[in-house]
């Protein structure tokens, strides 16, 4: 039995030691002046959605749809985002699929944020390419309170 907790340990401590520094993340047209970068794992799903939904139905669950441009949206994709609880789950309509691409973290800098829209965390450049951060907690919040 120590053996196996000790193997265990060493996978763990051997997955941490060559993933540190890199970060997964999707690139997402939400519709804003600067792209969103969120972590991948935040994306539980891709959904098609109709021009005009304001829910739809994702592993038997119902769930609001939102999109930062509000009734004139054009998205017809619904990224499924995982919330702080279950309970909390939304879908974000954008424009198209994310790009996924694994980044080293240190090649992603903080810029000063310049007219930043609503849900602006942080802007940063990332090879060249200047674009946000998104404020998840004030997203989630917003999404549950309409």
């Amino acid at each position: 039995m120590a053996n196996q907790k000790t193997t265990e340990m060493d996978n763990t401590i051997n997955l941490l030691t060559t993933t540190t520094g890199f970060v997964d993340i999707a690139v997402i047209n939400a519709q804003t002046e600067l792209s969103w970068i969120v972590p991948n794992a935040l994306i539980l799903d891709s959904l098609d959605l109709s021009a005009t939904a304001d829910t739809a139905r994702w592993n038997d669950k119902v769930l609001p749809v939102f999109s930062t441009a509000g009734k004139k949206s054009t998205g017809r994709v619904g990224l499924v985002i995982e919330g702080s609880s279950d309970a909390r789950r939304y879908i974000l309509r954008v424009i198209g699929e994310p790009t996924v691409e694994r980044i080293r973290i240190s090649s992603m800098r903080d810029v000063p944020n310049t007219a930043p829209d609503e849900f602006c965390f942080q802007q940063v450049e990332l090879e060249g390419k200047k674009m946000q951060i998104p404020d998840m907690n004030k997203l989630e919040t917003k999404v549950f309170k309409r």
